[in-house]
C-alpha cells in the first residue's frame, strides 16, 4: 500500500490543499493543518485521533461508482489527510488499536471516522454520509514524527491489537449509520448536544463559535436551536389561543357522531 494524496486545510471551513509531502508532529498532528493549529471545526472537542486522518481512495472510488456518487470531486473533498491506495476501507477499520507506519511517521488508530452532513454539504453530493459511511476512514494519534511524501509505503502493523490505547468519547450509537439510528438514540444525542453547547461557551466560547459557524455556512446547525423566554410563552400563549376552537369543534363532531 503507498501513499496516493496529501491533503492539508488551515482553519475551518477553508478548502483542502494538496501537498506532495508534509511534516508530522507526534501528539499535534500534520503541520499546518487546522486540528494541528487548533483551528478546525471540531478543535473544541480534542481527542487524539483528531491529529491525523486516513482514507482508502480505493474503497472511495468504488463506493461513488456503486452509488452513482459521480460528483465527488476528488477524494480530497472529503477532508481527510491521507488518501492511500492499497488498503480498503475494511483494512484501515481493522487497524482501530494498531500502529501503522506512514513514510517515516508512526501513527495509531482510535476509531472509524464516519462521514458527517457537514461534509455532504459543503461537497453539494445528496446522499454522501449514507453512501460512503463505512469508507470514510479512520482517526489516528501521531506516535512519531516525520515526513511523510506521496508514494511513501504503508504498513499496518501485523501484532496484536491494542484497545486498552484506543481513546475517544463517543458512544456506540455515533458509529451507527444515521438510517438505522433508533429514535431514542437520536433524542439522546441532542440532549447531549443541548448540555455540550452550555459546556463550551463557558469553556471555549470560541470553539464554539467557530463550530456553529462551519455548520451555518453549509445550511445546518450544529446546536439545537434554544427558545427564549419570551419565545416560549408566545407559543404557549398561540396553542391557548388556538386549542378551544379546536376541541369545540371537535365536541361537536363527535357529539353528532352519536
Amino acid at each position: 500500500a503507498v501513499v496516493e494524496s496529501l491533503w492539508v486545510i488551515a482553519y475551518s471551513g477553508e478548502d483542502p490543499i494538496e501537498k506532495k509531502e508534509v511534516e508530522m508532529i507526534a501528539g499535534r498532528g500534520v503541520e499546518g493543518d487546522r486540528y494541528s493549529r487548533q483551528t478546525g471545526t471540531y478543535s473544541a472537542l480534542p481527542e487524539k485521533g483528531r491529529q491525523c486522518t486516513l482514507i482508502s481512495a480505493d474503497s472511495v472510488k468504488k463506493a461513488a461508482i456503486g452509488t452513482g456518487l459521480r460528483d465527488l470531486e476528488s477524494v480530497g473533498s472529503l477532508r481527510r489527510n491521507v488518501a492511500i491506495r492499497g488498503l480498503s476501507a475494511a483494512d484501515l477499520l481493522d487497524a482501530i488499536g494498531r500502529e501503522i507506519q506512514v513514510g517515516e511517521v508512526t501513527l495509531f488508530v482510535h476509531r472509524n471516522c464516519v462521514p458527517c452532513m457537514y461534509n455532504e454539504k459543503r461537497n453539494g453530493v445528496p446522499g454522501l454520509m449514507e453512501a460512503l459511511w463505512d469508507t470514510g476512514g479512520v482517526s489516528c494519534e501521531v506516535v512519531r514524527s516525520g515526513r511523510v511524501r506521496v508514494g511513501d509505503s504503508v504498513r499496518v502493523s501485523t501484532g496484536a491489537k491494542d484497545l486498552s490505547r484506543v481513546s475517544h468519547d463517543k458512544p456506540p450509537a455515533f458509529f451507527v449509520r444515521p438510517s438505522q439510528r433508533p429514535a431514542e438514540d437520536v433524542k439522546a444525542k441532542y440532549a447531549g448536544l443541548a448540555a455540550l453547547r452550555a459546556e463550551l461557551e463557558t469553556k471555549d466560547p470560541e470553539g464554539a463559535r467557530r463550530l456553529e459557524a462551519a455548520h451555518n455556512a453549509v445550511g445546518l446547525r450544529f446546536f439545537p436551536m434554544e427558545r427564549s423566554k419570551e419565545e416560549e410563552a408566545g407559543f404557549a400563549t398561540a396553542v391557548c389561543a388556538v386549542l378551544p376552537p379546536i376541541l369545540a369543534v371537535l365536541g361537536v363532531y363527535l357529539l353528532s357522531r352519536v
